[in-house]
């Protein structure tokens, strides 16, 4: 049998972080219910997965849980390979543009 599913709570914030607005991902893939995030860390990025689910209140919308099910396996290993060329594809963009930059302030 499976676990009923919860929704995620968030942790409380502390001082230093109250107020501040959270930037999102800079990019999103789907591949069916399962979401690949990627962030921008500066001169790289990371990848999240995640699970989208609808709760049972659907007034609320979609929900996601980084937690994955034996069923979203095929979709994670194709949007993985997805991701993964995506990902290239930035950082080649990136050199390109950090080229273009040294070239133009010669």
């Amino acid at each position: 049998m499976c676990a009923k599913e919860r929704k995620v709570t968030k942790e409380p914030q502390d001082e230093t972080t109250q107020g501040a607005k959270k930037k999102g991902p800079m990019h999103e893939m789907r591949m069916a219910n399962v979401r690949a995030s990627f962030w921008d860390n500066g001169d790289w990025c990371s990848v999240t997965f995640s699970r989208l689910y609808l709760p049972k209140d659907k007034e609320k919308g979609w929900d996601s849980t980084p937690s994955l099910r034996r069923t979203d396996m095929g979709n994670l290993a194709l949007l993985a390979h997805k991701a993964e060329a995506w990902m290239e594809q930035w950082m080649a963009s990136r050199i390109d543009t950090d080229s273009n930059s040294v070239v133009a302030s010669e």
